[in-house]
């Protein structure tokens, strides 16, 4: 069977009441708990397709994950009503469609601000829930608290800047990261998007509320950031914290068969915890 045809594509309408568009979807069908994906900024709902293809402890379960407003193939006009905000809209609205079933919940960086969000509001949803290198403390925006240099007319040029930064930066994968964004990334959409996510990381209470949710949880950081200070927290609050070898914010690009088997072991027994 081709990767092709493991996955089910849907394009759902979405309207709110700052503007309307239309989500691009990925669903694979499974006979385990379903793993929902929220990507990360400039990231797409392809760069999580492989999970549910290589890796045994995977491949069995149901896998739901979308272009979120504002990256790869969803549009949603205007752009500029684009923050998280509309993401965890938009989540609550697609994730109503699993019609009660629970699910593990797993975001990477800005789609873990997304994923704890969501958690919060809907706890009794998840069977657990997976930061990855999720937005948790002001520490987590060294570059996208930058916009705030960027006012007016010049906002839009923030993704050229951000690019530059990126492709200068000494950590795995960012340089192919960085080279794809402009084809990703709506860069109309950024500025008040990243105005929400500094606003978040810097008055959301982000890492209480992480810690005070009930579910399994797991954050999972590439080991080039082990120096996050937060972490000390997070294993002292019985949350599971799992190093990536040889990676820095793109653990699953940079050593994926360690990320996602370390991520099925802790489903399976976040599961095993909620029987």
């Amino acid at each position: 069977m081709t990767k092709a045809a493991l996955f089910q594509t849907e394009q759902i309408e979405f309207s709110s009441q700052r503007g309307s568009g239309a989500i691009a979807l990925l669903r694979k069908a499974g006979g385990q708990p379903p793993l929902v994906f929220m990507h990360g900024f400039g990231s797409i709902k392809e760069d999580y397709a492989d999970t549910a293809f290589f890796y045994d402890g995977l491949k069995a379960r149901e896998i739901l994950v979308w272009d979120a407003p504002g990256f790869g193939k969803s549009m949603f006009s205007p752009p500029e009503a684009i923050d998280m905000d509309l993401h965890l809209e938009l989540a609550e609205k697609i994730l109503a469609r699993l019609d009660g079933t629970k699910f593990h919940l797993a975001g990477h960086s800005m789609g873990g601000l997304t994923a704890l969000l969501y958690a919060c509001r809907h706890p009794e949803r998840l069977l657990s829930l997976t930061s990855i290198e999720g937005n948790l403390a002001p520490e987590d925006c060294i570059y996208s608290r930058r916009i705030c240099d960027f006012p007016g007319a010049r906002a839009e040029k923030f993704l050229e800047w951000f690019q530059e930064q990126i492709t200068a930066a000494q950590s795995p994968n960012v340089a192919s990261f960085a080279a794809r964004l402009p084809f990703m990334v709506n860069k109309r959409a950024v500025p008040t998007l990243f105005h929400s996510l500094v606003d978040y990381s810097d008055n959301g209470a982000l890492l209480d509320r992480f810690l005070a949710l009930s579910m399994p949880r797991l954050f999972v950081h590439g080991d080039e950031n082990s120096g996050l200070s937060y972490i000390g927290r997070l294993q002292a609050g019985g949350i599971d914290v799992l190093s990536i070898s040889h990676s820095g914010h793109f653990p699953m690009a940079s050593n994926p068969p360690e990320m996602w088997t370390g991520l099925a072991g802790f489903l399976k027994r976040a599961e095993q915890i909620q029987k």
